[in-house]
């Protein structure tokens, strides 16, 4: 705080420069328009080549640029995706990024501006890099109709989808509406074993196979315009979802457990932007409502269980942004965010016929928070930006029902950013910041996965996660469509999110809470490389190499630990080749796989996929308007590995009882989808 203090204090000592010229840059690639610095500007040229249909297409071929489609935490702030839309975000939070993107035909995009480190009237997120699509103005009217399938090569069974875009431009105005059916599926489905070793001696060993698919429908509509002297836009989701797994011990089974979810939600946001003179003003409200349950049943010999969970919450979001600009050079941007969100959940278990009590079975969560915020956008030199503010957030939360509980959160929240240019295609950028993880409301109910965590008991004492940041990255593009970018991030953390013994349960049961502090490591290497320069036009080879290291002291054992569930690795690469003359686009990607252990009361899980995993696609576009992608995933079948150890007892002092190892080989799968627009 006393960092962002004296920087405040130098800069309100300077005399602001007056706002330069934009110089114009280098630009190797004719495709890439000029645009001042930290901006550079993507037009429809550029991505000819590989002849996109969607916005989505053309932002997943910026060089250096990592799409994200945002976070699902409650409220607004620090959930936005990496992506704007006409230099807005829209508001919306279950209709994602990507699914936004893919309703926008490429034909619609006038470019796409990748802002570095900030430019004037952008409201970047609390991100350090955003895309914004500009849309066309005119008159238009659009019907795109896809169809797809997913095909798993070694069963057979196939997950259909599919969706109806209408979409109408008339003027600055524009009409959307999206008539879905959703696929959804467990790519690590398939046969395999599972092998018990009790601590005595011996070993048994079973066939396993394990099964998941869902779906679902939805309905979108948007509508976005110039209304009452400003910029408004209005959208509204209702959607229906499904998902069936099940697990499978033994020939003839000696253990089947079948998982049935459903969900049900609406969601109704607007948004009004208007300028006032040298003030612009953005009014954004949000009305979300949802109904999940769970039914789950294990039969086995001499033991069946059943756990059926029923969910229904809220959130109701109000925020307002008004943005200065006291001069080319500064502007100023402040505001305040309202939240109310609840839950109430209910649930009963029984084990042979007979209830078991879990602890916060039947609760109502209810939340208010309100955050104020204040930032200041300063361009000290054309080389040189400064981004610095606060948010200071109030909650207060309580529980009723099984458990009472009320309290209460003050949490200031200052941001630095510091953007320097030293070349025309070089950027660093240094970032201290205080970030909070948001309480899943799911954790202050108890739940049951019969085939998999177990029983987690409910928490009504969660606290959020607190994070203190300190980031730094370099930036450096080449060769017109080439870039690599390095990042480094430090965080200590307070109140780490995890597992801990819940009070008062017997027998003694474990559940999400927090574990006191640790610190976490993270070095992110992102690469594009086109490869036009070494014989291979239309060639571009895409690298992501994530390495993650963790310190938390285990609550059980009070030795030191990496975090539960942070993967500590996360490595891919990708091969693009666009064949304009044969009107394709080939891609073959490959994936490291990933693992994640879980640290319990009185076990350890391990999870990990193999190193293995391939995908290949080809996208075909024989006319305007008509795409037809084939893609075949997991080429080489991974399998996916759960080891678990348990103990007779807690882990610190008890023996272990048995180790299982569950071991499935996934099925190579085969995706085709058409999509035409008229």
């Amino acid at each position: 705080m006393s960092l962002m203090i004296a920087l405040l204090a130098a800069a309100a000592a300077q005399p602001l420069p007056e706002a330069p010229a934009a110089p114009p840059l280098q630009n190797p690639n004719p495709a890439v328009a000029s645009a001042p610095a930290g901006v550079t500007v993507y037009p429809p040229a550029f991505f000819a080549a590989m002849q996109p249909q969607t916005a989505y297409d053309m932002i997943n071929r910026i060089p250096g640029f990592v799409f994200d489609s945002g976070d699902t935490a409650r409220g607004f702030a620090g959930t936005a995706s990496n992506v704007l839309i006409d230099g807005a975000r829209p508001a919306s939070k279950s209709d994602t990024a990507d699914s936004i993107l893919s309703r926008i035909p490429a034909s619609d995009v006038e470019r796409i501006e990748l802002i570095r480190g900030g430019a004037p009237g952008i409201d970047m997120h609390g991100r350090t890099v955003m895309a914004n699509v500009i849309r066309k103005k005119g008159d238009e009217t659009q019907i795109t109709v896809s169809v797809q399938d997913n095909l798993f090569l070694n069963d057979g069974h196939t997950i259909p989808g599919g969706s109806i875009i209408f979409s109408k431009r008339f003027g600055e105005r524009t009409i959307e509406a999206q008539l879905s059916r959703y696929s959804s599926l467990d790519d690590s489905v398939g046969d395999g074993t599972i092998t018990t070793i009790p601590s005595s001696g011996g070993q048994t060993i079973q066939n396993a196979r394990t099964a998941g698919h869902g779906g679902g429908v939805g309905l979108m509509t948007n509508y976005k315009g110039p209304e009452l002297g400003g910029n408004f836009s209005a959208n509204f989701k209702l959607e229906e979802t499904y998902f069936n797994n099940g697990l499978s011990y033994g020939l003839p089974p000696t253990l089947v457990v079948n998982d049935h979810q459903r969900g049900r939600d609406g969601e109704l946001g607007v948004n009004y932007e208007r300028k006032f003179g040298k003030f612009d003003l953005e009014l954004i409200g949000l009305q979300h409502l949802e109904r999940d349950t769970a039914t789950e049943t294990q039969i086995q010999t001499g033991d069946n269980a059943f756990f059926h969970q029923n969910l229904l919450s809220g959130e109701s979001i109000g925020r307002v942004v008004l943005h200065y600009q006291a001069h080319p050079n500064l502007t100023f941007e402040g505001g305040g965010e309202a939240v109310y969100n609840f839950l109430d959940g209910n649930e009963y278990f029984t084990d042979n016929g007979a209830a078991i009590t879990l602890p916060s079975s039947d609760v109502t969560v209810k939340e208010t928070r309100g955050e104020v915020f204040g930032q200041m956008d300063w361009k000290i030199t054309p080389k040189l930006k400064l981004e610095a503010g606060a948010r200071f957030e109030y909650s207060k939360i309580s529980e009723d029902g099984d458990a009472h509980s009320e309290r209460s959160f003050f949490y200031p929240k200052p941001r630095l950013l510091l953007t320097w240019d030293p070349w025309t295609d070089t950027q660093v950028r240094l970032r201290f910041e205080r970030k909070l993880g948001q309480l899943n409301f799911s954790n202050f109910v108890s739940s049951v996965d019969l085939a998999g965590a177990g029983v987690k008991g409910g928490n009504p004492e969660l606290r959020p996660d607190d994070h203190w940041q300190y980031e730094a990255a370099i930036e450096q593009r080449f060769w017109g469509k080439g870039s690599i970018v390095i990042t480094a991030l430090h965080e200590q953390i307070s109140d780490v999110s995890d597992y801990i013994p819940i009070a008062g349960t017997i027998p003694l049961i474990d559940g999400p809470g927090n574990i006191g502090s640790g610190t976490s490591d993270q070095l992110d290497i992102e690469g594009t490389f086109p490869l036009d320069r070494f014989g291979i036009p239309g060639g571009q080879f895409k690298s992501t190499t994530i390495w993650r290291t963790s310190s938390v002291t285990d609550p059980v054992t009070h030795q030191d630990r990496r975090i539960t569930a942070q993967r500590p690795d996360q490595i891919q690469f990708e091969y693009d080749q666009d064949v304009p003359q044969w009107k394709s686009t080939f891609s073959l990607v490959w994936f490291k796989g990933w693992r994640e252990t879980y640290y319990r009361l009185g076990e350890i899980d391990r999870f990990h996929i193999g190193d293995q995993y391939m995908q290949a696609e080809w996208d075909y576009t024989p006319m305007k308007g008509l795409k037809i992608s084939t893609q075949i995933d997991n080429l080489l079948p991974f399998k996916f590995y759960r080891h678990r150890t348990v103990w007779d007892g807690v882990r610190n002092g008890s023996p272990v009882d048995f180790d299982d190892y569950r071991t499935i080989t996934s099925q190579p799968r085969l995706w085709i989808k058409i999509r035409k627009t008229f």
